[in-house]
C-alpha cells in the first residue's frame, strides 16, 4: 500500500508538473509572438529610417555637386574646331621678299591647314585653318619677319598688316 500510495503520490506530481509546464508554454507563446512582432516592427522601422536617410543623403550630395558646381565650374574640355584665320597684307607688291617670308613662316606653324594666297590691287589675303587665333599664329612667326610689317587691326579671326616703310 506504501508502494501504491508513492505511485499516486509520484503519477500526482508528475501529471501536475506536466499540466503546469504546458499551461506555462501556453502563456509562453503569446509573449514569443509579441517579441517577434515588436522585433519584426523595429526592424521594419530601422529600414524605414534607413531609406529615408539614403535618400536625403543622395538629395544633399546633388545640391552639393550643384553648389561646388557653381563656385568651381567645369572648364569646357571640348576640342576648339579649327576656323579659318585670315592675314591681310595692304598696300605690297607680289613678289616681296618680306611677304614671301612670310607666307613660308606661316606655312611651316604648328596646326596649320588648307594654307592660301590671293593678291588683288596691292592687297594679298592669306587664309588658312588653324584651332587657334590669328593673334597666335602672328606670334608664331619670326620676330625678324614680325618686325617687317606693323599691325592695323587684330581680331579673333583676322589680322591686318602693312608694310613697314
Amino acid at each position: 500500500m506504501k508502494n501504491l500510495n508513492k505511485y499516486i503520490v509520484i503519477t500526482s506530481l508528475m501529471v501536475s508538473f506536466s499540466y503546469a509546464q504546458t499551461d506555462n508554454k501556453v502563456e509562453n507563446k503569446p509573449k514569443v509572438v509579441k517579441e517577434v512582432e515588436n522585433a519584426n516592427e523595429t526592424v521594419q522601422q530601422a529600414s524605414k529610417a534607413t531609406k529615408e536617410t539614403v535618400q536625403t543623403t543622395k538629395e544633399t550630395v546633388n545640391e552639393l555637386k550643384e553648389t561646388v558646381g557653381m563656385i568651381f565650374p567645369k572648364k569646357n574640355k571640348a576640342k576648339k574646331t579649327k576656323e579659318i584665320v585670315s592675314v591681310q597684307i595692304n598696300q605690297i607688291e607680289y613678289g616681296d621678299e618680306n611677304l614671301d617670308a612670310l607666307y613660308k613662316a606661316i606655312s611651316k606653324a604648328k596646326g596649320i591647314k588648307d594654307l592660301s594666297k590671293t593678291f588683288e590691287d596691292n592687297r594679298v589675303l592669306i587664309t588658312a585653318t588653324y584651332k587657334k587665333s590669328a593673334d597666335d599664329l602672328w606670334q608664331s612667326v619670326p620676330e625678324n619677319i614680325r618686325d617687317s610689317f606693323k599691325i592695323k587691326a587684330v581680331s579673333e579671326n583676322n589680322i591686318t598688316i602693312a608694310l613697314k616703310k
